[in-house]
Formats: structure tokens, sequence, C-alpha cells
């Protein structure tokens, strides 16, 4: 993609920042627009969502929009966009960063036990 995707924006929304990680992860060139900040930007998101102001809303240089995409969708458009790019991550690739945090081992642990418990309680 030559030209870069417009990503409407506003802060904290929990959408937002995970879509500009991704983003940044493939390389690909973008445009944040803050709502909050450009009250016109605001009034065309309006227009591209049907009167909402959804975020983060994402509009690919073809005209295409993504609107509250998941990282799958998000994956998938850019790879529609640039076919002959590099693939971004997979899906497992991009689960494995989340998977070295301490507190899924513990909440899986904690998951065993409570079936073993159950399971010794209906003998």
């Amino acid at each position: 993609m030559s030209e870069p995707i417009l990503v409407y924006g506003r802060p904290y929304c929990p959408g937002v920042p995970g879509v500009l990680r991704l983003l940044d992860e493939a390389g690909v060139a973008y445009d944040y627009v803050n709502i909050r900040q450009d009250f016109e930007a605001a009034a065309r998101l309006r227009q591209i969502t049907g009167g909402y102001e959804s975020v983060p809303t994402l509009v690919f240089p073809d005209g295409r929009t993504l609107i509250e995409p998941g990282r799958a969708a998000l994956r998938r458009a850019l790879q529609e966009a640039d076919p002959g790019g590099d693939r971004p991550d997979a899906p497992a690739a991009a689960a494995r960063p989340a998977l070295r945090r301490p507190i899924y081992w513990l909440l899986a642990l904690i998951a065993l036990v409570l079936v073993v418990a159950f399971l010794i309680a209906i003998q």
C-alpha cells in the first residue's frame, strides 16, 4: 500500500491501541485522527458509520472501511489490500506473547484444580 490507512479513534477506547499496534507490527502506514480533537473528522466518521462514533474505524486507500475490527478481520483486510506483501502474523503467533504472561498459567492451574476437585466430589 502506498497511501496510508486513515484510522479514526478517541482517547481511552480499548480497541484503538490493539489496532495501532497491529498496524505498526505489520509495517503499514496510517494516519491517526482523534475525533475528540477534530470535529470535522468526527462528522465524517458518523457519515461512514451510519450516525455512530464507532472507533476504531479504518478507511483504506481504496475506500473500503472496517468498523471496530477484530485482529483476524484486520489481518485479512491488510492481506487483501497488499496481497504481494508479507503476511501479517498468524493467529498462533499473535497468541504466543499472551501465553508468556504468568496470569494465564495461574488461571489454567486453578481451572485444573477445580476440575479435579469436581471429579473427586462426584465419585
